[in-house]
């Protein structure tokens, strides 16, 4: 399977509601869900794990507008991740606040992050 047919197939796997009680993903599922997701990081951060991705855009409005977007989707599925808006450049990282460690809706919000900069990116330069 392609690594985009994977990265899809994570994107419409459903966001499990979280609470102080939920597990973090699993080292075996973390392992597959990172080669999903080939272009995010995995980063130490304030004693825990975070997936990072920066995205190089042209110029400030068009990173303004990607962090709405991001946002919407944040939202949305009512799970927020940290948002760095800089000329040229977003950083985005997802993680589980309550928890401080990586869940299983943190990959799921990554992969459909994906979706959503794929049609960012044909939309901008249309």
């Amino acid at each position: 399977m392609k690594k985009e047919a994977m990265t899809f197939s994570l994107a419409h796997m459903p966001c499990i509601p979280c609470n102080a009680d939920s597990q973090p993903v699993s080292f075996a599922d973390r392992s597959l869900f990172l080669t999903r997701l080939p272009r995010w990081q995995l980063v130490s951060q304030n004693g825990g794990h975070q997936l990072q991705r920066i995205v190089l855009v042209k110029d400030f409005q068009q990173a303004l507008d990607l962090a709405v977007r991001i946002g919407e989707l944040a939202e949305h599925y009512q799970h927020h991740p940290r948002l760095c808006i800089e000329w040229g450049k977003v950083s985005i990282a997802w993680w589980t606040h309550q928890l401080n460690v990586l869940h299983h809706n943190d990959f799921v919000l990554a992969a459909k992050t994906e979706l959503l900069l794929a049609d960012f990116a044909q939309t901008a330069h249309a």
